[in-house]
């Protein structure tokens, strides 16, 4: 792996807009959590189900926690650990959402029944297994704009009609990265093997924005992490009934293991380290998009070599030579099948020609090769992906009140609403 990861990261491409020929339209969004909601929407929706299904399926709502914040507090309201929580897709802590969660062998009724700061459940049903990542078919957003000023709506009724004529750029939006880069940073550190680094890196990204003073329990775990002794590391254990929660397993672990550094990395949530290495899988594939629409005339050209997917199902074929190639083009541009870009990994399919050598380079320019990504412990190796480089919006329209604009609309799993705003505003960070 390069050693120059902060350079790297410097370099990464600007972030271009399909609706550049359009000036930025200004408003303020996300004023207050109601400005932001979205509603996910599963592939299935759980009912009464059998008898003997073991899984209860439970649709949530929470107000400014983002799911792995959600699924702790389920998790400890109900005497389980978070790994027990099936869920379809990651929402971040920003606004209003609903989202179904899964969890086996526990009684409806005690879930139905839960109160808890920020969190409802809506309502439960069963099904005979457990929620997995990726099982949804979108999220339905409704966002409001406010302080847009009168003499740009037509500006932003121009933009959202090229967007949902000629898509929008599927870029991972900087959340993914977290605040200030600290996803992708932890990420880059985990690759590396540096354990040490990591596993402070980790401890940092727990205490918030307001770093905790030298004499916290915070900062003495940090202090013993940095220590060589091993009587530093046996004392964190009595750290621990301080600690944030999500540090505890740490502490306990340094005086049951003193100086073994790998042994606290393996203790750190599995979910939480498969979502760092995402991250820089996140930042190849944006770096690929960037570049494919500044030098070969937009992401929705279809290039000898590509992969073509359908932006929703994901399901995906070669792109097609000879005379079927005017054929996909037009799928393309019609939203339907589109180029796709990677997400790295030794089972990812591959391109071919010249698109194949873009995203080599890609990947070295970002500091990681296949092998690096391959020899991580556990199962934290990634398979590797692919993903639609653009996608077809559904559903989109919006209502004026004054300078306030309320803005609904339907995008694939995993796409942003926050892209599609930037889309509008041009002001965002491509990656951090």
């Amino acid at each position: 792996m390069s050693s120059g990861l902060q350079s790297d990261r410097e370099q990464d491409p600007g972030r271009p807009y399909c609706t550049g020929s359009i000036a930025p339209i200004p408003f303020v969004h996300s004023s207050c959590p109601e400005d932001f909601r979205v509603v996910e929407l599963p592939e299935g929706q759980p009912g009464a189900g059998q008898e003997d299904w073991t899984h209860v399926w439970f649709e949530v709502e929470k107000r400014g926690l983002s799911t792995a914040q959600a699924v702790g507090r389920l998790a400890r309201a109900l005497g389980r650990e978070p790994r027990d929580i099936g869920y379809a897709g990651r929402k971040d802590a920003m606004g209003i959402t609903r989202q179904f969660l899964s969890l086996e062998h526990v009684d409806a009724a005690v879930v139905q029944e839960l109160e808890l700061k920020d969190l409802r459940v809506l309502g439960t049903g069963r099904r005979s297994r457990k929620l997995r990542v990726g099982e949804l078919a979108g999220n339905r957003f409704d966002l409001t704009l406010r302080d847009l000023p009168l003499d740009r709506h037509e500006d932003l009724d121009r933009a959202l009609s090229q967007l949902t004529r000629e898509g929008l750029p599927n870029f991972y939006g900087p959340q993914r990265f977290g605040a200030g880069g600290v996803t992708r940073r932890l990420g880059e550190l985990l690759v590396a093997g540096d354990w040490r680094g990591y596993v402070r890196a980790f401890v940092d990204s727990q205490q918030g924005p307001n770093p905790s003073p030298e004499t916290s329990p915070v900062a003495r775990l940090l202090s013993a992490l940095d220590s060589d002794q091993r009587r530093d590391w046996r004392a964190a254990r009595t750290l621990a009934a301080d600690l944030p929660a999500s540090l505890v397993p740490l502490a306990k672990q340094m005086a049951r293991r003193p100086l073994d550094l790998e042994s606290l990395v393996r203790t750190l949530p599995r979910r939480a380290k498969a979502l760092h290495v995402s991250a820089l899988q996140a930042a190849v594939f944006n770096r690929v998009l960037a570049q494919r629409m500044l030098q070969v005339g937009g992401a929705g050209r279809v290039l000898p070599g590509d992969l073509l997917l359908d932006p929703w199902t994901g399901e995906g074929e070669p792109a097609p030579q000879g005379e079927a190639a005017a054929a996909a083009q037009i799928e393309a541009d019609q939203l339907k099948r589109v180029p796709s870009g990677p997400l790295p990994g030794p089972a990812s399919k591959r391109t071919r020609g010249a698109v194949a050598e873009w995203e080599r380079e890609a990947l070295q320019q970002s500091g990681l090769d296949l092998e690096s990504l391959a020899s991580l412990p556990g199962a934290l190796a990634p398979k590797g992906a692919r993903r639609a480089l653009l996608v077809g919006p559904r559903d989109m329209s919006w209502q004026a009140k004054g300078t306030e604009v309320r803005l609904q609309v339907t995008l694939p799993p995993g796409s942003y609403a926050t892209v599609l705003l930037d889309e509008l505003q041009k002001s965002a960070v491509l990656s951090q």
